[in-house]
């Protein structure tokens, strides 16, 4: 259930930047311009679900697993996308609370 509610949000996107052109595409150019998020679908992604990373490491995730000919990702790699991005954010809390710790212990020895 979860793989195809993600999949629905990924192809919701990855068709945001065909609007205009669908009328001239055939059923199979179409499928395979939907089956690709290039960076300005995904950024939109991004801003709408307030993924909490910088846009910077935003970018940097999505430069990373993009097909550089494309540079556009597909499903598992968007899949990928979203694994690195919980990973940086639970990277980051987990850094915030190490300072907050190392804080209270100088604290402490004050």
């Amino acid at each position: 259930m979860q793989h195809n509610n993600l999949q629905r949000i990924f192809k919701f996107y990855s068709a945001q930047h065909e609007t205009q052109n669908l009328k001239n595409y055939t059923f199979d150019e179409y499928e395979k311009t939907v089956n690709r998020m290039v960076l300005g679908d995904y950024n939109k992604f991004c801003k709408d679900f307030e993924i909490p990373i910088s846009k910077e490491d935003q970018k940097e995730v999505f430069r990373k697993k993009s097909i550089k000919t494309h540079n556009s990702v597909n499903f598992e790699k968007f899949q990928d996308i979203l694994e690195e991005i919980f990973f940086i954010q639970d990277s980051e809390e987990r850094i915030m609370m190490k300072k907050k710790e190392i804080k209270m212990l100088q604290e402490s020895n004050l």
